[in-house]
């Protein structure tokens, strides 16, 4: 039978299940292959599942691949999930998940940010702003308890009606809207806690590529895949699925985690001084547990650093922050494929013998250099050792020489901190809140990459002297990927506050310790000016191709009608897949149209009120 009239048959059949519930849905995939059932489901989280990825990566292709690995991994798992009228919160956990995984193959370059995502209507640095929002935004969203998470996903990303949601959780109207209203406020505390107040009642207008439809080719592309993964399914996506699904492993839900430490507290008898014992992780819906009183330190040193001499700019501050949020971001996926934070390599005796610097190279795209590695040996041994100058960009302040092997990333090793070498640090032991707690500073003295070597803490004992590479600015990075500019001057109990993951000290706000942000240099504005100038050439490029692009499409329908009308056939498949596919360019044409229109007024108004 010929294709199209196999899928004309698979639409009818597939019309009364149009209306069908996601959990009935679910049920048809999980009980066997079932292609009409599943690109229903595919259809219908789209558009949820297209907005956290393109928030999230960054880049359009690995949006793409992240936005397949998705909904794989719910063909995969169909059986596996717990809450089937709630398909669109799991979907966009794993979705997240996925898009942190697609995450770091991407360019983290603001002009590619631009070139890659065609709905940004921003300049670069606009555009990479927007991107660390989304991101924020998507990363709390995630955070959040499931029963405030989900009414907020399916309201707010999914854009249902808070009546068609209740309908859908099986819940009174009241009692869901009461929960999108509570997941708010948790959300909106938690942003402005990191110095974000967007307003998020209307959070999908927060994230980068909202439009709510996915591209119609990517979603063809998955439904085929699903029939037949893993086979033919390319590699990079099947590690995403993989992936994905293993960061959700470890992301159970935290109050349960909370009830058996708990449980374990009382078997073994535990006692704390003063007969207090601190609130588990994840108590109260995952919320940093109440900060108790804690008995003052004893006299600490002020961390301000030895002089060096050298005043940061702009740029070199950008630079670092942005290093910090990778080898944040590469930090974290380590976490979610192996469940602990990275300590460095140990030897059979159980000694660090190589850098937790070395262990996440592979998430840093730096998998032929990780494997040139011998990781049974020490950093200083013959074979190591010439290895040292190759340390990656990602590990340099940029005013290193070219052949230095020295780097000022660094973390606080000792008890209480992420890099604990006495056990294995997960994130339900940052109790602290991972956006209170520090994970990787740029401060030194500075050490070979490679060492076992970072920045020792004990709360019995003075902090250590930092010697920064700049004297005006102390970068660091928080678990959260936060990265902030620090002032030198900070009280040092602060800083222990954000050393330590779960001492329950309440530290000062993080906006207070910021230092003034910088206005650009001459030599900056000129390299703006000449994007902008590069960018205005590539739009002439690319509307030049299109028009080219037009005149052969319409030459290759002519050839086509002329071959028909010769041969008496027509390719009905194709010419209802390219109806579809011109159809949601239309659409998305529109949406830009709207979209610049708008912008075009508010420029037009700022022009005006800056002549008067």
């Amino acid at each position: 039978m010929p294709e199209h009239l196999i899928r004309l048959l698979n639409s009818a059949y597939a019309a009364p299940a149009d209306g069908a519930s996601d959990a009935e849905l679910l049920a048809r995939v999980a009980a066997g292959p079932d292609e009409v059932a599943f690109e229903l489901l595919v259809r219908r989280h789209a558009g949820l599942v297209w907005r956290v990825c393109t928030a999230v990566a960054r880049d359009y292709h690995a949006a793409e691949d992240a936005f397949q690995a998705a909904f794989l991994a719910l063909a995969r798992k169909a059986r596996s999930v717990r809450k089937q009228a709630s398909v669109g919160g799991w979907l966009q956990r794993v979705a997240y998940h996925a898009a942190l995984k697609a995450r770091p193959r991407a360019s983290t370059r603001p002009a590619a940010l631009t070139a890659d995502v065609p709905d940004t209507a921003a300049g670069p640095v606009e555009t990479l702003a927007k991107f660390e929002l989304s991101r924020v935004i998507v990363a709390e969203l995630d955070r959040l308890p499931d029963r405030y998470r989900i009414p907020v996903v399916l309201c707010h990303l999914e854009g249902l009606t808070q009546v068609e949601a209740a309908r859908r959780l099986g819940m009174p109207v009241g009692t869901l809207s009461s929960r999108v209203r509570r997941g708010l406020d948790r959300l909106r505390d938690r942003l402005s806690h990191r110095g974000i107040a967007p307003a998020v009642a209307g959070i999908s207008g927060g994230l980068v590529g909202s439009a709510t439809a996915a591209p119609e080719t990517i979603v063809r592309v998955v439904v085929r895949l699903a029939a037949t993964f893993p086979v033919g399914c390319p590699p990079v996506i099947v590690q995403l699925v993989n992936g994905a699904l293993s960061a959700m492993t470890y992301s159970k839900p935290k109050i349960l985690t909370g009830v058996l430490v708990g449980f374990a507290a009382v078997a073994c008898g535990l006692s704390v001084a003063g007969g207090q014992v601190a609130a588990p992780a994840g108590s109260k819906d995952n919320d940093p547990p109440a900060r108790s009183a804690a008995a003052p330190p004893p006299p600490l040193e002020n961390p301000k650093p030895v002089k060096v001499g050298r005043i940061s700019t702009k740029a070199q501050r950008d630079h670092s922050l942005n290093n910090l949020r990778r080898i944040l971001e590469a930090i974290n996926n380590y976490h979610g494929s192996l469940g602990t934070w990275p300590t460095g390599i140990q030897d059979d005796q159980n000694q660090v013998i190589l850098s937790w610097r070395v262990q996440i190279l592979p998430y840093l795209d730096q998998h032929a250099l990780s494997e040139r590695f011998k990781l049974d040996e020490p950093w200083d041994s013959e074979h190591n050792r010439k290895l040292l100058a190759e340390m990656p960009d990602v590990y340099k302040v940029g005013i290193e020489p070219p052949a230095a092997i020295e780097t000022y990333y660094q973390g606080f090793t000792g008890p209480d901190t992420v890099f604990d070498l006495r056990r294995n640090v997960t994130f339900n032991a940052v109790t602290d809140g991972t956006s209170n707690t520090l994970g990787v500073v740029e401060a030194g003295p500075p050490v070979p990459w490679t060492k076992p070597a970072d920045l020792p803490y004990s709360s019995k004992k003075p902090l250590p002297k930092l010697v920064g590479p700049f004297d005006d600015v102390f970068h660091v990075a928080m678990c959260d990927r936060s990265a902030y500019p620090f002032r030198w001057d900070i009280d040092p109990q602060t800083l222990r506050a954000y050393v330590t993951r779960s001492g329950g000290e309440v530290p000062d706000a993080i906006e207070t310790l910021l230092v003034k942000s910088l206005p650009p240099t001459l030599e900056e504005r000129r390299r703006a000016e000449k994007l902008l100038t590069e960018i205005n050439e590539l739009r002439s490029e690319a509307v030049r191709l299109d028009a080219e692009s037009q005149k052969l499409f319409i030459e290759n329908y002519r050839l086509l009608n002329e071959a028909a009308k010769v041969k008496g056939e027509l390719d009905l498949t194709r010419l209802e897949s390219d109806k579809r596919m011109f159809s949601a360019e239309v659409v998305r044409l529109k949406e830009n149209f709207v979209r610049l229109k708008g912008e075009n007024e508010k420029l037009r108004a700022a022009a005006a009120a800056a002549k008067k």
